[in-house]
C-alpha cells in the first residue's frame, strides 16, 4: 500500500509518544482497570465523551506492546486522561487521508463503523438462539471433526462453557478463572474441556506483542501502522487476557458473547475454509428457510429446489410471492475479512466477490420471472414488482451505499442487465442475517408489507449513509422460536452454574 510520507510520519509520532505513555503501567493492573470502564461505558453511554470505548480498548491492547518491565507506576485518573487526551487530539492519517477526498466519506465512515460499533453491539436472546440454530441444530460432520481433533471439543461443549463463563462474570467477577468449573459440584464440560475453552480465548501480554507483529508481517509495515486505530483488536479474536497461570480478565463483556456466538465460524473457516464453507453455506440456508416459515404461510414460499425443477440457469435460494410484488433472496454465509478497509482491501474481500455472484443470481430469477419460467410454479406474475436481498452471516457496514456498490460491488458483477431493464423496483439490498430478522419482526409487528418497507427506506429524504438497515429498523427482535432454542439449550446449564456450583 503506498501511503503519503507526511500521513505516515503524522502516525510515526502519534505512536511514539503513546508508546512513552503507556510503558510505564503493568499489563495486568492497567487492563484490570480501563476494561471495567470500558464495561461501565458501555451501560452508560453518557460516559463515553469521557472514556471514548475504541480508545480505552485500543489503548490496552497498545500497553501491553509498548510496556518496560523495568516500570511499575499505578494508573491514576489523571494519568488515564492524559493518554485518552492525546488519542482524541490524533487527526489520525486515515481521516485525512478520507475526508480530504471527493468521495472519501464513504469509505473513512466505514473504517469509523469497524472501529467503533463492535463495542456497542449487543448480544440478546434471538442472537443466542441464532448460534444455537445454526451450529448445534445444524450438521457439520467435516467441520466438527475438524473442531473436536484441534480444540477437545465439540460445538456443545464450546457453546455451553461460553455461556457459563458469560453468565459468571455478568453477575459476579470480569476476573475469572476455569478453576471455578473445574471444582464445581455441577460439571458443565470434563476439565480439560474447559482449559481447551479458556486457552483457545486468551492471550498473555506478551502474545499481544507477537500477534502485533504477525498482523505488521501479513499487510505491511506501512500499512498497520496507518490504519492501527482502525484494526480490529486483537480481543475480537482473544478476548480474554491472562492475568496468570489460571486467573483471566473478560476484557469486554459485550466481544466475549460474540466470540462464544461466531467463534465457531471464524476459527473453522480459518481451519479449513473450503469444507467449512459448504457445511455452513447449507445449515446458513436451512436456517433462514425456518426463519421464514415462522413468519410466511408455506404456500407463499418457494425454494431454490423447486425453481430448478424448471430452469438449469441460476437461482436464488428463496422467492417469496406476495399478493402484488416477489421478495428474492439469496444467502451468503460471509463476513468482510480484511485486516484493513482500505479501498483496495474492499474490492479484493471475498465478501465482495460472494456478494457480486448473488447479485447475478437475483438477476437471472427476476429475468425468467419477466420471461414467465416459473409461472407454472407461481402463476402470472409478470404485473408483480420485484424487489431483492442478498443475505449475509455478519454485517458488512454501509454495504448499500451508492459508493460501495459503484466501486466494490457492481466491478464484479457479470449480469448487470437489472440496472437498464428494471427487473427490480429498487437495487437489490444487503442485509445482514440480524437485519433479515429485525424486517420481518418489523412488518409483523408493524402490519406492513416488506415491499412499503423497502420504498420507505429507499426512497427517503435521507439518502446519505442509508447502508445499514438495522439503525432504520426501529424494533426489539424478539423471536419465539429463537428464543425458545436459547431456553431449551443453556437454561438448565446457566441457572445451575448461577446457584454457584
Amino acid at each position: 500500500m503506498s501511503v503519503d510520507y507526511k500521513l505516515n510520519h503524522q502516525a510515526d509520532v502519534f505512536f511514539e509518544q503513546l508508546g512513552s505513555m503507556l510503558k510505564k503501567f503493568p499489563p495486568i493492573h492497567y487492563a484490570a482497570i480501563v476494561s471495567e470502564i470500558l464495561n461501565e461505558v458501555f451501560t452508560k453511554r453518557e460516559l463515553s465523551v469521557r472514556y471514548p470505548p475504541h480508545f480505552l480498548l485500543h489503548s490496552i491492547q497498545a500497553n501491553c506492546i509498548y510496556y518496560n518491565k523495568n516500570r511499575k507506576e499505578e494508573l491514576s485518573e489523571k494519568k488515564l486522561q492524559r493518554i485518552l487526551n492525546h488519542y482524541k487530539q490524533y487527526f489520525d492519517p486515515v481521516a485525512e487521508l478520507y475526508l480530504e477526498k471527493e468521495d472519501g466519506i464513504t469509505p473513512f465512515f466505514i473504517n469509523m463503523a469497524r472501529q467503533q460499533f463492535l463495542l456497542q453491539w449487543g448480544y440478546g436472546g434471538d442472537a443466542l438462539g441464532r448460534s444455537v440454530s445454526l451450529f448445534s441444530l445444524g450438521k457439520y460432520p467435516i467441520s466438527e471433526k475438524y473442531f473436536k481433533e484441534n480444540f477437545g471439543m465439540t460445538f456443545n461443549e464450546w457453546l455451553i462453557i461460553g455461556l457459563a463463563v458469560s453468565a459468571y462474570q455478568s453477575k459476579k467477577s470480569q476476573i475469572i478463572s476455569p478453576l471455578y468449573f473445574i471444582k464445581s459440584s455441577e460439571k458443565i464440560a470434563p476439565d480439560n474441556v474447559v482449559e481447551s475453552f479458556f486457552r483457545e480465548n486468551s492471550i498473555s501480554p506478551v502474545e499481544v506483542k507477537k500477534y502485533h507483529e504477525q498482523v505488521e508481517k501479513k499487510i505491511g509495515k506501512n500499512a498497520a501502522l496507518f490504519f492501527d486505530t482502525y484494526l480490529n483488536n486483537l480481543f475480537v479474536e482473544k478476548p480474554m487476557l491472562t492475568l496468570n497461570d489460571s486467573t483471566y480478565l473478560v476484557v469486554h463483556k459485550q466481544l466475549f458473547i460474540k466470540k462464544v456466538l461466531e467463534g465457531i465460524f471464524d476459527i473453522c473457516k480459518k481451519g479449513i475454509p473450503s469444507e467449512f464453507g459448504v457445511e455452513f453455506g447449507k445449515n446458513f440456508e436451512r436456517y433462514i428457510g425456518e426463519l421464514l416459515s415462522h413468519f410466511l404461510p408455506s404456500n407463499r414460499i418457494f425454494t431454490e429446489k423447486q425453481m430448478r425443477q424448471f430452469t438449469d440457469k441460476k437461482v436464488c435460494d428463496f422467492m417469496l410471492v406476495l399478493d402484488d410484488y416477489i421478495f428474492l433472496l439469496e444467502s451468503k454465509g460471509v463476513e468482510y475479512s480484511s485486516y484493513t478497509a482500505s479501498e483496495q482491501a474492499m474490492k479484493g474481500d471475498n465478501s465482495t466477490k460472494k456478494i457480486s455472484t448473488g447479485f447475478d443470481q437475483l438477476s437471472s430469477v427476476a429475468k425468467m420471472i419477466r420471461e414467465g419460467t416459473f409461472t407454472e410454479l407461481i402463476g402470472e406474475s409478470n404485473d408483480k414488482k420485484i424487489i431483492a436481498s442478498v443475505v449475509t452471516y455478519k454485517q458488512l457496514y454501509l454495504a448499500n451505499d451508492d459508493w460501495y456498490f459503484q466501486n466494490n460491488i457492481l466491478p464484479l458483477t457479470k449480469d448487470t442487465d437489472f440496472l437498464v431493464d428494471g427487473f427490480f423496483e429498487y437495487r437489490p439490498q444487503i442485509l445482514s442475517i440480524h437485519e433479515l430478522e429485525l424486517l420481518l419482526k418489523h412488518c409483523e409487528e408493524k402490519q406492513r408489507s416488506y415491499f412499503d418497507v423497502f420504498t420507505e427506506r429507499l426512497n427517503g429524504v435521507d439518502q446519505f449513509l442509508r447502508g445499514d438497515w438495522y439503525l432504520f429498523l426501529e424494533t426489539e427482535s424478539n423471536i419465539p422460536f429463537l428464543r425458545d432454542n436459547f431456553d431449551e439449550f443453556f437454561g438448565e446449564v446457566v441457572e445451575k452454574q448461577l446457584k454457584g456450583g
